[in-house]
């Protein structure tokens, strides 16, 4: 059985991920105890120990105004946690899919859905820590992939094995 490693599986996208495909893959959803994204050896001991074909990348600090009053930490999180995960899908083969932000176009005015060929204006910090992480897990890993997702809500509430 093919094995997924999906990062932020306590959250809205990566819950959701980790439920849909949990009687298709061997899915390991750590936590932060168990293996800390900011931290590269971390990440590389994780990913030598699982050996994850695919490689989910859904944690950040996604609150805009956390970002702004904790700029370190979310740096940490969101770009070198993202870069460590590049680095070690690369390291083990691992296909790699980055969690982005459209918070990249937020300076630009342009309103609606927005196009991979659209000048990117990030109008905050997180905007910018996320087209930071684009660029530098390309450089890490440059056959990872990088969805610039929007805002998501959801009427339901996902409980446990539900999907």
């Amino acid at each position: 059985m093919e094995r997924i490693l999906i990062t932020g599986a306590s959250g809205f996208l990566g819950g959701r991920i980790a439920a849909y495909y949990r009687d298709k893959y061997e899915i390991y959803a750590p936590g932060s105890k168990e293996m800390d994204i900011t931290d590269r050896e971390s990440v590389k001991e994780a990913f030598e120990k699982f050996r994850p074909d695919y490689c989910v990348h859904c944690a950040a600090v996604s609150d805009v105004g956390q970002c702004d009053r904790e700029p370190e930490r979310s740096w940490k999180i969101n770009v070198d946690g993202a870069v460590n995960l590049a680095r070690a899908s690369a390291l083990v083969g691992a296909k790699c899919l980055l969690c982005s932000s459209d918070q990249v176009y937020a300076g630009s005015g342009v309103r609606g859905p927005h196009l991979e060929t659209e000048a990117v204006v990030p109008g905050n910090l997180y905007g910018r820590e996320k087209l930071a992480a684009e660029g530098l897990c390309m450089e890490a890993n440059p056959d990872s992939v990088h969805l610039r997702l929007s805002w998501m809500y959801d009427a339901r509430t996902l409980n446990p094995g539900e999907h």
